[in-house]
């Protein structure tokens, strides 16, 4: 179900700016306020995809409607995928142009207009994503938006906060896989760019990302991003998706044992290492029993 702004159902949108939103009451209003405060000359609208939260998200987007006509807000958590709440959203869009962000980060100012006039030229296009301003005790500016990424030695993607495809293209491939609970973003940028849709990033186009915070979290973000490999690795190695290294797989096991072996020597930062490279571990033998496939 939508509920639509009266401003919005009056002039069809140059752009549409989507946003799958999931339990983000807490965050969701920063990155309304920060939309609310882009400057674009052509129409354009907001619509946010609630996909199933049990929080206050859709009370905090509806208060944000009276101050943003513009708008949208989709409630539909038939499927629990940022996935499928982006096909929601693209469903419900009437723009040319596609443009994702996500609840939890904050787009920067001139985002919007730098990503649109990107798309007027490109059919896919992916931001930067800056780590600081949301983040304490981060030492980088930006972080990995996945254009110099090669994911199981194969292609770069779009991280999902930040990308903008036209209609078209979305449309050419079908939209996203709605069965990635992580990893949606990868999948459907490999079969943009095999579909002939070459990535182009936009470096003005910046994203202040939000990190998730503490070692379980981030354990647990590591198991669900890498139990997703081995999706990935079984649909795309027939076009050269390969297999981790073996001396990366040597050092990854290696770092887990000696790190449980030696606790006492754990800092705040090799705890977050061992947490993470944990979760890719049984993150990926668990994908690769799911999937059945070999993905180590």
């Amino acid at each position: 179900m939508a509920a639509r702004g009266a401003a919005g159902s009056r002039v069809a949108p140059d752009v549409s700016v989507i946003i799958p939103a999931r339990n983000n009451a807490h965050t969701i209003g920063a990155q309304l306020a920060a939309l609310r405060r882009q400057r674009y000359d052509d129409a354009w609208e907001v619509i946010v995809v609630d996909n199933g939260s049990s929080d206050a998200t859709c009370e905090v987007v509806r208060a944000y409607q009276h101050a943003m006509p513009n708008l949208v807000l989709v409630t539909d958590g038939r499927i629990p995928t940022a996935g499928y709440a982006r096909n929601a959203g693209a469903a419900a869009a009437r723009g040319k142009r596609f443009l994702f962000c996500d609840a939890d980060d904050v787009v920067a100012d001139d985002w919007l207009r730098s990503m649109a006039q990107a798309l007027r030229q490109h059919e896919f296009v992916v931001g930067r994503v800056e780590v600081k301003q949301l983040n304490s005790g981060v030492e980088e500016d930006f972080g990995n938006n996945g254009l110099n990424d090669r994911l199981l030695n194969f292609l770069p993607y779009a991280i999902g906060c930040n990308f903008g495809v036209t209609r078209r293209g979305f449309e050419r491939v079908g939209g996203f896989a709605t069965n990635y609970q992580k990893c949606a973003d990868v999948e459907f940028s490999w079969r943009l760019q095999l579909a002939g849709f070459a990535l182009v990033e936009v470096p003005e186009a910046v994203v202040h990302y939000r990190y998730r915070r503490g070692a379980w979290a981030i354990c647990k973000t590591a198991f669900l991003f890498s139990q997703a490999h081995a999706a990935l690795f079984k649909e795309f190695s027939c076009y050269g998706a390969r297999r981790s290294h073996a001396r990366e797989i040597w050092w990854r096991y290696r770092n887990v044992l000696f790190g449980a072996a030696r606790p006492w020597r754990w800092t705040p930062c090799r705890q977050i290492d061992w947490a993470f490279n944990l979760g890719v571990i049984v993150g990926r033998t668990c994908g690769s029993l799911r999937y059945r496939t070999f993905y180590p």
